[in-house]
């Protein structure tokens, strides 16, 4: 059943990707590319009020967009992708390439003041060794079902109140998003608060996540396990600067040495951009505070994001690096926890890269563009433990490794090589090649070395 499904996926992709071909290579360019924005990866974040302009819809998924005398707008998106891992979570297991699919439909019905928003979402693994990951697996799910009402109370300043499932993505990531790397992307039911005013927004909400759940329209209503609710406050300060302010708490489960344990966290942050011709940098800092059985949390995080482009030098290239300090407890036996921990941090697909909390990350990199819609990206991560007496996190809020049998530090380094390739707005292509060497701390502790990780995926956007 599966494979006749995936051939059907082949099939249409194919297709789209034909027609489209023909569209973009009559005459070169597409005639509206320079007017016609890109899509948004969220697809409830794109507006298409450009294609009021019968000159401009010169794409057939554009006539998808203007229906109901312009209120409805269908849409989605088709991701294929191949993915290996050789030695998967530091086991012995070979690297066979498996296949993941990802398939979004949309439909966005827009009036005066109120919106219906629908989004669904497919997704399946073929082939991996082991079976799926609880990531793998959706075949059919509702990704968002909201119903907006928008209050005008100026020309420019209005209030949009959300209710139903929705996704939560703010700034970077680093504390709340759609971790939408994996098949299944990470959504919430809630109520939320859009509040437009001059140059800042704020959202303001409250939500439970939502649990993945493989069969077809199983992922729980109201999940009581789990609250999330809070706040972020984004300020233009200039056209080519912002700073962010926000407030998120959270109620669920936290890993530690003894185990999981509910825990309620609150996080206070800030964050600084600013985006030149040249360069572009990113801080940001976060505190978190709150209590755990018997024991009080104060943790906290800081890091940075710097880029430098050499416009004039042939291939344009960009050098930056990143770096991220996520604090560790420093006594494992007292009444406090200095371990910080983000609740639904973006999930960066990679070998096998610490996360959660207790790390420290230093990552240089360089980018070269090829032409103006292929470029290559290679960058080199050296990965510390930010306490020697605290373990080893990973994604989802998991544990790797206890490492109490060694003080060491150092984890280990991950070389990560990508190629991007834009074909046009709606086609892109992705390789990426990241192989993990083990360091001190895994060493000693005798964690199976060689550790590689092979993706490679389009996605479509209509």
């Amino acid at each position: 059943m599966k494979q006749k499904g995936l051939k059907i996926v082949y099939v249409i992709s194919s297709l789209l990707y034909l027609q489209t071909a023909l569209v973009y290579g009559q005459g070169g360019k597409s005639p509206f590319l320079k007017e016609a924005p890109s899509y948004n990866y969220f697809h409830h974040r794109n507006d298409y009020s450009y294609l009021k302009d019968s000159i401009v819809r010169k794409d057939w998924s554009d006539n998808l967009k203007k229906l109901a005398k312009g209120k409805l707008a269908l849409g989605g998106d088709l991701r294929l992708a191949y993915e290996s891992f050789k030695r998967e979570g530091w086991s012995r297991q070979s690297g066979d390439i498996y296949n993941l699919n990802r398939i979004s439909l949309f439909g966005d019905y827009r009036s005066k003041k109120f919106r219906f928003y629908l989004e669904l979402n497919h997704a399946s693994q073929i082939g991996r060794p082991n079976g799926s990951r609880f990531i793998d697996d959706d075949y059919l799910s509702v990704f968002q079902s909201f119903i907006d009402y928008n209050f005008p109370f100026s020309k420019k300043n209005d209030i949009t109140f959300r209710f139903g499932r929705q996704a939560l993505d703010f700034g970077t990531g680093l504390m709340v998003a759609v971790q939408g790397g994996p098949n299944n992307r990470r959504t919430h039911d809630g109520l939320s608060s859009i509040i437009n005013i001059g140059k800042s927004e704020s959202t303001l909400f409250i939500s439970r996540p939502v649990f993945f759940e493989e069969g077809f329209l199983d992922n729980n209503l109201l999940n009581d396990d789990e609250l999330l609710w809070g706040t972020y406050t984004s300020l233009s300060l200039t056209k080519k600067s912002i700073f962010d302010f926000y407030y998120f708490g959270h109620y669920g489960d936290y890993p530690s040495l003894s185990g999981m344990s509910n825990q309620t966290r609150h996080s206070i942050g800030l964050r600084y951009n600013i985006n030149t011709s040249h360069w572009n940098i990113d801080l940001e800092t976060t505190y978190q505070f709150g209590n755990a059985k018997d024991a009080n949390i104060s943790g906290y995080q800081f890091g940075n994001i710097i880029t430098y482009q050499f416009s004039n030098l042939p291939l344009r290239p960009i050098l930056g690096h990143k770096f991220l300090y996520v604090s560790g407890d420093g006594d494992i036996a007292d009444d406090r926890i200095g371990t910080f921990q983000a609740p639904f941090q973006k999930i960066f697909v990679g070998a096998g890269l610490p996360a959660g909390g207790n790390y420290i990350t230093f990552q240089p990199a360089v980018t070269l563009n090829l032409t103006d819609k292929l470029k290559v990206l290679t960058d080199y991560q050296f990965i510390f433990r930010a306490n020697r007496n605290e373990a080893v996190y990973g994604p989802y809020r998991s544990l790797l490794f206890t490492a109490q049998e060694t003080e060491s530090t150092y984890i280990g380094n991950q070389l990560n090589m990508e190629l991007h390739f834009l074909m046009n707005r709606h086609w892109s292509f992705f390789i990426k090649y990241a192989p993990f060497f083990n360091r001190e701390l895994l060493q000693n502790i005798g964690a199976v070395d060689g550790m590689q990780y092979f993706r490679m995926y389009s996605t479509f956007f209509f």
